[in-house]
């Protein structure tokens, strides 16, 4: 029955062995059989600020800020200031707009954002928009006083921090920018 093909005697055999290992004991009832428990060690007690120190290591002082660029001016259209995600790469920043902190009168942060006023559009082709969102992130391991953005051939410009950090610090009055 078995001697042309193997596959059938393993399947056969496997099938028995299941049987035989299923079945009901003499004075043993189903119900004994198909008990599960579970155990569990002691239980640990947590430190219920652990998870918020390992993210808070990862976190860094910083701007996050939205510029609208035209070619005359840009605008600070927003700006945030808190603990941002730090950066996963240290590659240096490029782009056309380069935008620094400044305290005490000297720079504390430097980074670059692209502005790129040409779009392709659909059944039109190359487009130069006059207005243009920019996004970007500083990291500013201390308070800054002013936001200066620079351009090529183009009068830089400067925005006062002063208001933000004020919102920031009456929020988190204990973090380092606000010491």
């Amino acid at each position: 029955m078995f001697k042309k093909s193997p596959k059938k005697l393993i399947y056969f055999a496997m099938t028995a062995l299941l049987l035989i290992s299923c079945r009901e004991k003499k004075g043993e009832t189903s119900k004994e059989q198909g008990e599960v428990t579970t155990s569990t060690g002691k239980p640990v007690q947590v430190d219920p600020q652990a998870d918020n120190k390992m993210v808070l290591k990862r976190l860094q002082p910083g701007i996050a800020f939205q510029l609208v660029v035209t070619d005359d001016e840009v605008k600070l259209e927003d700006l945030f200031i808190g603990r941002l995600p730090a950066p996963d790469s240290k590659k240096e920043a490029t782009g056309e707009l380069e935008i620094s902190a400044v305290g005490a009168g000297k720079t504390i942060a430097t980074t670059k954002v692209v502005d790129d006023p040409l779009m392709v559009q659909e059944d039109v082709g190359l487009v130069r928009l006059k207005e243009r969102r920019v996004f970007g992130i500083l990291y500013t391991p201390e308070k800054a006083d002013s936001l200066v953005i620079r351009r090529a051939e183009k009068q830089e410009q400067k925005f006062d921090l002063k208001d933000y950090y004020m919102k920031f610090c009456r929020e988190y009055p204990k973090d380092s920018l606000c010491r």
